[in-house]
Formats: C-alpha cells, sequence, structure tokens
C-alpha cells in the first residue's frame, strides 16, 4: 500500500462514488412487488402509466334517446320554433352518436349529475306546458275582468306530447 491510498486497518478502501443529486436511478417507475408477483405467474410484460378505466355506468341509449327528444320539443316549445323539434330516429341517432363518443373517449359521467340531469329533463318535459298553459288561462281571464275579451287574439295551442308536426 502507498501512502495515499486511504486505509482503515491496513485494509485499501475503495473510492467514493461522487455524490448524486435527486432519487436513485431507477426508482421513479419501479413496479411494486406485488405486481411483480402477479405478472409473473401471467406471463404478461409490465404495463406502464395509469391503468384505463372502463365507463362504470354504461349509457341507456333509449333513455338517453327520449330525453333528447323531450328537451328539444321543451325548447321548440319555449323558443316557439317547432323547427327544434326531432323525430324519434334522429333521437335514438343522436343518442347512440353519443353514447358511441363517450365510450371512445372513456367519459365517465358522474351518477348525482345523471340523475339530476334527468330529473330537471323530466320535471321540464312534465311541467312547462302546463305552466305555459296555467299562465295563458290567467291571462285571459285578467282580460275577461277588463271587459277586453273580444279584442285578444285566442291564445296559441301548445302542442302535445311528442308531436313533430310543423305548420
Amino acid at each position: 500500500m502507498t501512502d495515499d491510498t486511504p486505509a482503515i486497518n491496513g485494509k485499501a478502501v475503495p473510492p467514493e462514488a461522487p455524490k448524486r443529486r435527486g432519487r436513485p436511478p431507477g426508482v421513479k417507475n419501479a413496479p411494486k412487488v406485488e405486481t411483480l408477483a402477479e405478472q409473473s405467474v401471467s406471463g404478461e410484460a409490465p404495463k406502464r402509466g395509469r391503468p384505463r378505466k372502463a365507463p362504470a355506468i354504461p349509457f341507456d341509449r333509449e333513455a338517453l334517446a327520449r330525453s333528447l327528444k323531450g328537451t328539444h320539443g321543451t325548447l321548440a316549445f319555449f323558443l316557439g320554433m317547432p323547427e327544434l323539434m326531432i323525430s324519434d330516429t334522429e333521437a335514438v341517432e343522436l343518442a347512440g352518436a353519443f353514447a358511441d363518443f363517450a365510450q371512445e373517449f372513456n367519459f365517465e359521467p358522474n351518477p348525482r349529475v345523471l340523475a339530476t340531469v334527468n330529473l330537471i329533463g323530466v320535471a321540464g318535459i312534465v311541467y312547462v306546458p302546463r305552466v305555459v298553459k296555467v299562465s295563458q288561462r290567467v291571462r285571459a281571464q285578467k282580460l275577461a275582468r277588463k271587459g277586453a275579451v273580444d279584442s285578444a287574439p285566442p291564445a296559441p295551442e301548445t302542442p302535445a306530447h311528442g308531436s313533430t308536426s310543423v305548420n
């Protein structure tokens, strides 16, 4: 041994590697031990990245089609634009396209949001025509009390639920 070689109790000590900053190499993406054991049994190569989840709630295409048709009908009635009405076939096609899009892009809707939107849509379909009819009746009664019934135009007819006829 030479004098410049470090020694402890007469044994040579190997020179230390320079200190590196950060994590040791290979630690960041190292798979867990359980995962390695499972993959060695199945014979698959380890998969990298975040695992993809399948949508937990499949879309009910018929319910979505009914909701789309009702929403379009309500908008057509509310806005006075019968052109916004869609047929049953168009509603089914639109619902199918939306469901395919959601499946392709792993769109997982929140069940609470779906239930809330469905409740609002159905309540709108059921109650909006009734509210409009009541407001028209009240308006006609006010005009009748004033004696202006003869000069008032007749109240417009509300379309039946589900009708798609355009005048």
